[in-house]
Protein backbone atom coordinates (compact mmCIF):
# COMPACT_ATOMS: atom_id res chain seq x y z
CA UNK A 1 0.00 0.00 0.00
CA UNK A 2 2.86 2.62 0.86
CA UNK A 3 4.69 1.93 -2.30
CA UNK A 4 1.00 2.62 -4.26
CA UNK A 5 0.35 5.78 -2.45
CA UNK A 6 4.54 6.57 -2.90
CA UNK A 7 4.19 6.52 -6.87
CA UNK A 8 1.16 8.78 -6.87
CA UNK A 9 1.99 12.61 -7.91
CA UNK A 10 0.42 15.48 -5.27
CA UNK A 11 -2.44 15.75 -7.24
CA UNK A 12 -3.57 12.71 -7.65
CA UNK A 13 -2.70 11.77 -3.58
CA UNK A 14 -5.11 15.03 -3.26
CA UNK A 15 -7.62 13.20 -5.62
CA UNK A 16 -7.42 9.47 -3.45
CA UNK A 17 -7.34 10.47 0.01
CA UNK A 18 -10.58 13.18 -1.24
CA UNK A 19 -12.42 9.62 -2.31
CA UNK A 20 -11.63 7.98 0.79
CA UNK A 21 -13.31 11.20 2.70
CA UNK A 22 -16.23 10.43 0.28
CA UNK A 23 -16.69 7.15 1.22
CA UNK A 24 -16.22 8.14 5.18
CA UNK A 25 -19.14 10.57 4.42
CA UNK A 26 -21.28 7.85 2.87
CA UNK A 27 -19.94 5.69 6.25
CA UNK A 28 -21.70 8.48 8.57
CA UNK A 29 -24.81 8.74 6.36
CA UNK A 30 -24.02 12.64 5.18
CA UNK A 31 -23.58 11.75 1.85
CA UNK A 32 -26.13 8.75 0.30
CA UNK A 33 -25.28 8.37 -2.99
CA UNK A 34 -22.96 6.29 -5.22
CA UNK A 35 -19.87 7.43 -6.72
CA UNK A 36 -18.54 4.73 -9.68
CA UNK A 37 -15.63 6.72 -11.98
CA UNK A 38 -17.80 9.59 -12.96
CA UNK A 39 -21.28 8.49 -13.16
CA UNK A 40 -23.27 9.35 -9.73
CA UNK A 41 -26.42 7.32 -8.71
CA UNK A 42 -28.91 7.29 -5.47
CA UNK A 43 -30.75 4.17 -3.85
CA UNK A 44 -33.83 5.06 -2.10
CA UNK A 45 -32.88 2.15 0.30
CA UNK A 46 -29.73 4.04 1.14
CA UNK A 47 -31.68 7.60 1.77
CA UNK A 48 -34.29 5.45 3.75
CA UNK A 49 -32.16 3.76 5.72
CA UNK A 50 -29.60 6.91 6.70
CA UNK A 51 -32.50 9.27 7.63
CA UNK A 52 -33.84 6.35 10.20
CA UNK A 53 -30.43 5.92 11.42
CA UNK A 54 -29.85 9.60 12.13
CA UNK A 55 -33.31 9.82 13.44
CA UNK A 56 -32.92 7.28 15.78
CA UNK A 57 -30.02 8.89 16.84
CA UNK A 58 -31.50 12.07 17.47
CA UNK A 59 -34.03 10.58 19.51
CA UNK A 60 -31.85 8.80 21.92
CA UNK A 61 -29.29 11.85 22.02
CA UNK A 62 -32.36 13.82 23.19
CA UNK A 63 -33.40 11.34 25.45
CA UNK A 64 -30.33 10.86 27.07
CA UNK A 65 -29.55 14.52 27.67
CA UNK A 66 -33.03 14.96 29.36
CA UNK A 67 -32.05 12.40 31.89
CA UNK A 68 -28.51 13.22 32.31
CA UNK A 69 -28.15 17.54 32.39
CA UNK A 70 -29.64 17.06 35.99
CA UNK A 71 -26.12 15.55 36.79
CA UNK A 72 -24.35 18.67 35.69
CA UNK A 73 -24.17 20.59 38.87
CA UNK A 74 -22.62 23.96 37.04
CA UNK A 75 -25.01 25.61 35.84
CA UNK A 76 -22.94 27.62 33.17
CA UNK A 77 -21.99 23.75 32.02
CA UNK A 78 -25.28 23.38 31.37
CA UNK A 79 -26.37 26.49 29.69
CA UNK A 80 -23.23 25.42 27.37
CA UNK A 81 -23.90 21.80 27.22
CA UNK A 82 -27.47 22.71 26.01
CA UNK A 83 -26.70 25.16 23.56
CA UNK A 84 -24.32 22.41 22.22
CA UNK A 85 -26.88 20.05 22.13
CA UNK A 86 -29.12 22.11 20.45
CA UNK A 87 -26.97 23.60 17.52
CA UNK A 88 -26.13 19.85 16.86
CA UNK A 89 -29.44 18.38 16.70
CA UNK A 90 -30.40 21.70 14.61
CA UNK A 91 -27.67 20.72 12.02
CA UNK A 92 -28.55 16.97 11.76
CA UNK A 93 -32.47 17.84 11.10
CA UNK A 94 -31.39 20.79 8.40
CA UNK A 95 -29.42 17.41 6.77
CA UNK A 96 -32.31 15.61 6.71
CA UNK A 97 -34.42 17.80 5.31
CA UNK A 98 -31.62 17.94 2.65
CA UNK A 99 -31.12 14.39 2.11
CA UNK A 100 -35.62 14.26 1.62
CA UNK A 101 -36.58 17.38 -0.55
CA UNK A 102 -33.25 18.53 -1.97
CA UNK A 103 -31.25 15.43 -3.11
CA UNK A 104 -31.41 16.09 -6.51
CA UNK A 105 -30.03 19.51 -6.04
CA UNK A 106 -27.07 17.91 -3.94
CA UNK A 107 -26.79 15.47 -6.47
CA UNK A 108 -26.71 18.05 -9.07
CA UNK A 109 -23.85 20.71 -7.35
CA UNK A 110 -21.55 17.30 -6.74
CA UNK A 111 -21.85 16.28 -10.60
CA UNK A 112 -21.41 20.64 -11.33
CA UNK A 113 -18.22 20.14 -9.27
CA UNK A 114 -16.92 17.19 -11.36
CA UNK A 115 -17.97 18.18 -14.54
CA UNK A 116 -15.86 21.97 -13.57
CA UNK A 117 -12.84 20.03 -12.67
CA UNK A 118 -12.96 18.17 -16.06
CA UNK A 119 -13.33 21.03 -18.35
CA UNK A 120 -10.91 23.06 -16.38
CA UNK A 121 -8.30 20.38 -17.03
CA UNK A 122 -9.13 20.23 -21.24
CA UNK A 123 -8.94 24.13 -21.44
CA UNK A 124 -5.67 23.77 -19.27
CA UNK A 125 -4.26 20.70 -21.40
CA UNK A 126 -3.41 19.19 -18.13
CA UNK A 127 -2.02 15.78 -18.47
CA UNK A 128 -1.72 14.77 -15.09
CA UNK A 129 -4.54 13.92 -13.19
CA UNK A 130 -5.72 15.26 -9.44
CA UNK A 131 -5.77 18.83 -8.54
CA UNK A 132 -3.74 20.70 -6.07
CA UNK A 133 -0.39 21.26 -4.63
CA UNK A 134 1.04 20.25 -1.52
CA UNK A 135 -0.51 22.96 0.55
CA UNK A 136 -4.05 21.92 -0.46
CA UNK A 137 -2.68 18.45 0.54
CA UNK A 138 -1.18 19.32 3.79
CA UNK A 139 -4.76 20.85 4.34
CA UNK A 140 -6.58 17.59 3.50
CA UNK A 141 -4.13 15.60 5.86
CA UNK A 142 -4.59 17.75 8.67
CA UNK A 143 -8.57 17.91 7.58
CA UNK A 144 -7.95 13.75 7.62
CA UNK A 145 -6.23 13.67 10.98
CA UNK A 146 -8.80 15.81 12.85
CA UNK A 147 -11.61 13.16 11.36
CA UNK A 148 -9.67 10.21 12.72
CA UNK A 149 -9.60 11.96 16.04
CA UNK A 150 -13.05 12.52 16.41
CA UNK A 151 -13.52 9.31 15.80
CA UNK A 152 -11.26 7.38 18.23
CA UNK A 153 -11.89 9.82 20.90
CA UNK A 154 -16.07 9.17 20.97
CA UNK A 155 -16.55 5.94 20.32
CA UNK A 156 -13.28 4.59 22.39
CA UNK A 157 -12.47 6.98 25.10
CA UNK A 158 -15.75 8.39 25.68
CA UNK A 159 -17.40 4.53 26.17
CA UNK A 160 -18.82 3.10 29.42
CA UNK A 161 -17.62 0.20 30.82
CA UNK A 162 -20.84 -1.45 31.39
CA UNK A 163 -24.04 -1.75 30.33
CA UNK A 164 -25.98 -2.31 26.82
CA UNK A 165 -28.14 0.77 27.62
CA UNK A 166 -25.41 3.16 28.35
CA UNK A 167 -23.03 2.31 25.35
CA UNK A 168 -26.01 2.66 23.48
CA UNK A 169 -27.25 5.72 24.33
CA UNK A 170 -23.50 7.21 24.22
CA UNK A 171 -23.14 5.87 20.71
CA UNK A 172 -25.92 7.52 19.54
CA UNK A 173 -24.67 10.91 21.00
CA UNK A 174 -21.47 10.32 19.78
CA UNK A 175 -22.61 9.55 16.45
CA UNK A 176 -24.53 13.13 16.83
CA UNK A 177 -20.84 15.00 17.76
CA UNK A 178 -19.08 13.28 15.14
CA UNK A 179 -21.80 13.56 12.12
CA UNK A 180 -21.69 17.92 13.02
CA UNK A 181 -18.09 17.85 13.21
CA UNK A 182 -17.97 15.87 9.99
CA UNK A 183 -20.09 18.52 8.46
CA UNK A 184 -17.67 21.41 9.39
CA UNK A 185 -14.71 19.07 7.48
CA UNK A 186 -17.01 18.90 4.68
CA UNK A 187 -17.56 22.69 3.89
CA UNK A 188 -13.58 23.21 4.69
CA UNK A 189 -12.83 20.74 1.77
CA UNK A 190 -15.30 22.46 -0.67
CA UNK A 191 -14.13 25.99 -0.45
CA UNK A 192 -10.74 24.18 -0.59
CA UNK A 193 -12.16 22.87 -3.90
CA UNK A 194 -13.26 26.54 -5.34
CA UNK A 195 -9.96 27.65 -4.09
CA UNK A 196 -8.60 24.98 -6.49
CA UNK A 197 -11.02 25.72 -9.11
CA UNK A 198 -10.30 29.65 -9.60
CA UNK A 199 -6.28 28.66 -9.08
CA UNK A 200 -6.12 26.75 -11.90
CA UNK A 201 -8.01 28.92 -13.82
CA UNK A 202 -5.97 31.54 -12.77
CA UNK A 203 -2.66 29.80 -13.19
CA UNK A 204 -4.06 28.82 -17.10
CA UNK A 205 -5.10 32.42 -18.01
CA UNK A 206 -1.53 33.84 -16.62
CA UNK A 207 0.53 31.48 -18.20
CA UNK A 208 -1.16 30.58 -21.33
CA UNK A 209 -3.68 33.32 -22.07
CA UNK A 210 -2.17 36.63 -21.02
CA UNK A 211 0.60 36.51 -23.08
CA UNK A 212 -0.99 35.88 -26.21
CA UNK A 213 -3.36 38.73 -25.48
CA UNK A 214 -0.09 40.83 -25.07
CA UNK A 215 0.98 39.30 -28.19
CA UNK A 216 -2.42 40.71 -30.57
CA UNK A 217 -1.14 43.88 -32.31
CA UNK A 218 -2.60 45.63 -35.55
CA UNK A 219 -0.09 42.99 -37.68
CA UNK A 220 -1.83 39.89 -36.05
CA UNK A 221 -4.28 37.96 -38.58
CA UNK A 222 -7.86 37.87 -38.06
CA UNK A 223 -7.79 33.78 -37.13
CA UNK A 224 -4.76 34.29 -34.57
CA UNK A 225 -7.71 36.72 -33.43
CA UNK A 226 -10.72 34.53 -33.07
CA UNK A 227 -8.64 31.37 -31.38
CA UNK A 228 -7.34 33.77 -28.50
CA UNK A 229 -10.96 35.26 -28.31
CA UNK A 230 -12.24 31.88 -28.24
CA UNK A 231 -10.02 30.76 -25.30
CA UNK A 232 -10.66 34.12 -23.75
CA UNK A 233 -14.63 33.56 -23.81
CA UNK A 234 -14.06 29.95 -22.64
CA UNK A 235 -11.97 31.38 -19.35
CA UNK A 236 -14.69 34.03 -18.92
CA UNK A 237 -17.72 31.01 -19.07
CA UNK A 238 -15.92 28.83 -16.42
CA UNK A 239 -15.37 31.53 -13.93
CA UNK A 240 -18.93 32.53 -14.39
CA UNK A 241 -19.70 28.94 -13.61
CA UNK A 242 -17.67 28.50 -10.62
CA UNK A 243 -19.03 31.52 -8.74
CA UNK A 244 -22.61 30.10 -9.84
CA UNK A 245 -21.63 27.12 -8.24
CA UNK A 246 -20.23 28.33 -5.30
CA UNK A 247 -23.59 30.34 -4.69
CA UNK A 248 -25.99 27.63 -5.21
CA UNK A 249 -23.16 25.99 -2.48
CA UNK A 250 -23.69 28.37 -0.13
CA UNK A 251 -27.58 28.73 -0.58
CA UNK A 252 -27.69 25.15 0.08
CA UNK A 253 -25.44 24.56 2.68
CA UNK A 254 -24.71 27.50 4.15
CA UNK A 255 -27.15 27.17 7.23
CA UNK A 256 -25.49 23.39 8.20
CA UNK A 257 -22.55 24.94 8.09
CA UNK A 258 -23.12 27.84 10.20
CA UNK A 259 -24.34 25.37 12.94
CA UNK A 260 -21.65 23.30 13.15
CA UNK A 261 -19.16 26.01 13.23
CA UNK A 262 -20.84 27.38 16.45
CA UNK A 263 -20.94 24.31 17.62
CA UNK A 264 -17.12 23.66 17.80
CA UNK A 265 -17.22 27.00 19.27
CA UNK A 266 -19.36 26.02 21.97
CA UNK A 267 -17.02 22.85 22.44
CA UNK A 268 -14.01 24.74 22.64
CA UNK A 269 -15.89 27.24 25.45
CA UNK A 270 -17.18 23.79 26.90
CA UNK A 271 -13.36 22.37 27.51
CA UNK A 272 -11.80 25.56 27.90
CA UNK A 273 -14.33 25.97 31.03
CA UNK A 274 -13.31 22.26 32.36
CA UNK A 275 -9.70 22.92 31.95
CA UNK A 276 -9.66 26.38 33.33
CA UNK A 277 -12.42 25.88 36.43
CA UNK A 278 -12.01 22.06 36.79
CA UNK A 279 -8.58 21.29 35.77
CA UNK A 280 -7.29 24.30 37.23
CA UNK A 281 -5.17 24.63 34.00
CA UNK A 282 -3.53 21.04 35.31
CA UNK A 283 -4.50 18.64 32.32
CA UNK A 284 -1.97 18.16 29.09
CA UNK A 285 -5.17 16.12 27.30
CA UNK A 286 -7.70 18.82 27.44
CA UNK A 287 -5.14 21.58 26.50
CA UNK A 288 -4.14 19.87 23.45
CA UNK A 289 -8.11 18.70 22.73
CA UNK A 290 -9.18 23.16 22.85
CA UNK A 291 -6.10 23.36 20.02
CA UNK A 292 -7.41 20.52 17.70
CA UNK A 293 -10.90 22.35 17.95
CA UNK A 294 -9.31 25.78 17.22
CA UNK A 295 -7.02 24.25 14.56
CA UNK A 296 -11.01 23.25 13.22
CA UNK A 297 -12.06 26.37 13.32
CA UNK A 298 -8.83 27.82 11.76
CA UNK A 299 -8.18 25.84 8.94
CA UNK A 300 -12.21 26.29 7.66
CA UNK A 301 -11.69 30.79 7.96
CA UNK A 302 -8.22 29.65 5.97
CA UNK A 303 -10.20 27.38 3.38
CA UNK A 304 -12.39 30.19 2.94
CA UNK A 305 -10.08 32.80 2.61
CA UNK A 306 -7.71 31.13 -0.03
CA UNK A 307 -11.28 30.72 -2.13
CA UNK A 308 -12.21 34.35 -1.90
CA UNK A 309 -8.60 35.74 -2.72
CA UNK A 310 -8.20 33.39 -5.45
CA UNK A 311 -11.80 34.81 -6.61
CA UNK A 312 -10.10 38.09 -6.38
CA UNK A 313 -7.39 37.63 -8.38
CA UNK A 314 -9.83 36.37 -11.37
CA UNK A 315 -11.56 39.43 -11.30
CA UNK A 316 -8.13 41.41 -11.43
CA UNK A 317 -7.27 39.31 -14.53
CA UNK A 318 -10.72 40.21 -16.12
CA UNK A 319 -10.02 44.35 -15.41
CA UNK A 320 -6.43 43.78 -16.56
Amino acid sequence: MFEFIRRLSIPQLNAKILHWIFRYAQFLGIVLFRLDGNQISNHKWMLCLGVIIRLTNLAAAIYTFSINVGDIKIYIMQIIYSIRLYLAIQCNLIIVVLQLFRETETINLFKRFLNLFQKIRIVGRRRTRGFGTSRELWFILICVMSMIHDLLYRFTFGMPKNGFISTFKILCMSYIVVETSMMLHVHLLAYLCFGILYSELNEYILKDLQPKLLALNEGTDRRTIRKVQRKLEKCYNLHREIFKLKMDFSKLFQLPMVLAFLHKITLVGLVSFDLIVLKKCQSLWLSILIAKYILDLLLMTLSIEKAQTQFSKMRRLHFD
